[in-house]
């Protein structure tokens, strides 16, 4: 529907039935990216272009991890404007805590983050087309048993394949910056025996 069409990705996700929602809850299970900061700037993160801060612009991955950051300061300023008793004490705490999280994880590195979100969007996507896939199945045949054990395997198998992607990547990157970091040294050293060998050969007695 038209309605649905101009939902946000996480918006569709939240009405997702108790089976694909557990896969959600374990494709945030780790420090990747916090759930509440997936939750608070949902439409932010979606309209931004991650494969390409990935593939072809690592300053483009570090305005968006610096845009993350400074969003997430709106967004907790904005829960203490007209706040009463302290009553988002804890959500401001959970976002606070959240931010030094990722600032400490990425900072180094903000391609890592770039590639970590695309990734979870990606599975994201996989999980709302598969859950709707089993949607039209139940109405096409309709019953009340559990979902198959090939079917577990399959969510089980992709979710692997899915931290199998961003451990491979992150290795990616890694390689890379050893790479750069090798030139680099080789590049000063050369420099260095330039400025300091003497324009000629010395005269041997």
């Amino acid at each position: 529907s038209a309605a649905h069409s101009k939902m946000s990705q996480w918006q569709r996700i939240q009405m997702l039935d108790k089976v694909h929602m557990d896969q959600i809850d374990f494709l945030y299970s780790d420090d990747t990216l916090p759930m509440e900061v997936r939750q608070y700037l949902s439409y932010w993160i979606e309209e931004q272009n991650w494969s390409q801060a990935v593939e072809l612009d690592p300053s483009q991955a570090s305005f968006l991890f610096h845009t993350m950051l400074s969003s997430l300061d709106d967004q907790i300023g904005r829960l203490a404007l007209g706040e009463e008793n302290n009553a988002n004490m804890l959500l401001k705490h959970n976002l606070r805590r959240s931010k030094l999280h990722l600032w400490s994880k990425y900072q180094e590195c903000p391609q890592e983050l770039a590639i970590a979100i695309e990734a979870l969007l990606k599975q994201e996507r996989a999980i709302l087309s598969e859950a709707f896939s089993a949607s039209q199945a139940s109405v096409d045949s309709p019953c009340d048993s559990p979902v198959p054990t090939s079917h577990q395997h399959k969510i089980e198998e992709r979710l692997m394949e899915m931290h199998k992607t961003v451990q491979s990547l992150k290795c990616s990157i890694e390689q890379h910056d050893d790479l750069q970091d090798n030139f680099d040294f080789s590049y000063r050293t050369h420099e260095y025996l330039e400025n300091t060998s003497p324009a000629s050969e010395p005269i041997r007695t």
